[in-house]
């Protein structure tokens, strides 16, 4: 895909990987980000690497969703560790989305209430209106 020196690789490629979406080319979306978690981990670029793996195991969760559960958990162990909590959200939101069964669904959702409790601004975000809506929306179901 690209030479594995320029830094802002793992940020370019989150940008190509929407355009395969759109261009209905998901394996070589998957293959991209694959390349680019690669990329993170010999080169140390690591502003991306949640978002990477969030990333892919939305490609992956139609087609395995055990493993796109264990990319969003990756995703938010990275996020949590480099303390990105909108990171950490978008995944932990992508986790809920995945989770069967009433366990799996409780848990996640209370990781979920948690992070969002854990902000103190910019609710009108995306992601924020997004996980609110989750929250609420799920409360009388689980």
């Amino acid at each position: 895909m690209l030479s594995a020196s320029p830094m802002g690789k793992t940020a370019f490629t989150l940008s190509i990987v929407q355009v395969y979406v759109r261009a209905g080319r998901r394996e070589r979306a998957l293959q991209a980000i694959v390349e680019a978690i690669a990329f993170a981990d010999a080169s140390d670029e690591r502003l991306w690497e949640a978002e990477l793996h969030r990333l892919r195991g939305e490609l992956l969760k139609g087609t395995d969703r055990a493993e796109a559960e264990r990319s969003f958990a990756t995703a938010i162990d990275v996020a949590r560790s480099q303390g990105a909590k909108s990171f950490e959200l978008r995944a932990a939101m992508s986790l809920h989305g995945v989770a069967t069964g009433a366990r799996k669904r409780r848990h996640t959702r209370d990781v979920l209430q948690r992070l969002y409790e854990s902000f103190t601004e910019g609710f009108e975000t995306g992601d924020l209106v997004e996980a609110r809506s989750i929250l609420t929306s799920g409360s009388s179901t689980e």
